[in-house]
């Protein structure tokens, strides 16, 4: 093993604790002003077919409904999460820093990883202090925020992925029960997507008939969605 090697290996919990300087957890920074915008990355093109972008997306949208945290703009990158060619991630940080709005990621490794990471022999390097310094120059300053805890261990990171994407893709682990247990994952998926969408036009006094209609959604399925919210235009 190389004195390189030897020395990540020594010092991860040194790494972890960096994590915490340049990314902060939603549950720190909630207030009734904050404003945000997302940012979803995945490494392939792969990834991106398998809806692994639209499932993040998706995930974040609501987590931050549910926080009472307004998004308007999601900017997607498919790339490395080391390469300094970033241009996605500049634009989002360039559009946050004129907005006055933090930026927000599933979980820290979307923003960046190492340049020794490998996803199969070398899944537990975290990025060094200088790599942390570069992401922070990329983007401007701007304040970067995950849903995730952002010194979450990388297995348990990799779970909730792994159990995010399944339950996108109907997928619960073992053999459904019936047909209909199936088909819960691609709803809920459907439900995280639109909801926002949804609440939006009620809140613009749109009646539950005209939402359905725009949406492709039965007007019962609105009218449960959106139950117990108060609206402004109401």
């Amino acid at each position: 093993m190389s004195k390189e090697r030897k020395r990540l290996s020594a010092e991860p919990w040194l790494r972890a604790r960096l994590i915490r300087d340049y990314v902060t957890w939603i549950e720190d920074v909630l207030r009734p002003s904050l404003k945000a915008l997302q940012y979803g990355r995945v490494s392939s093109r792969t990834q991106h077919h398998r809806k692994n972008l639209d499932a993040q997306e998706a995930y974040c949208k609501f987590r931050l409904r549910k926080l009472g945290v307004p998004t308007n703009r999601v900017y997607r990158e498919i790339g490395s999460g080391w390469s300094q060619d970033r241009e996605r991630l500049q634009a989002a940080a360039a559009d946050a820093q004129k907005n006055g709005a933090v930026l927000v990621a599933e979980s820290a490794d979307r923003f960046l990883r190492s340049r020794d990471f490998n996803t199969k022999k070398r899944p537990d390097v975290l990025p060094s202090h200088a790599e942390w310094e570069k992401l922070k120059e990329i983007t401007l300053g701007v304040r970067l925020v995950t849903i995730l805890p952002p010194d979450m261990h990388w297995r348990a990171v990799r779970s909730h992925q792994s159990r995010r994407g399944q339950r996108g893709k109907g997928r619960f682990g073992g053999r459904p029960k019936n047909r209909a247990e199936s088909r819960r994952g691609p709803k809920k998926l459907r439900r995280l997507l639109l909801l926002d969408d949804a609440l939006e036009m009620r809140d613009q006094g749109l009646g539950l008939g005209t939402i359905a209609k725009e949406l492709g959604i039965p007007k019962s399925t609105i009218q449960r969605w959106t139950k117990g919210c108060q609206f402004s235009a109401s």
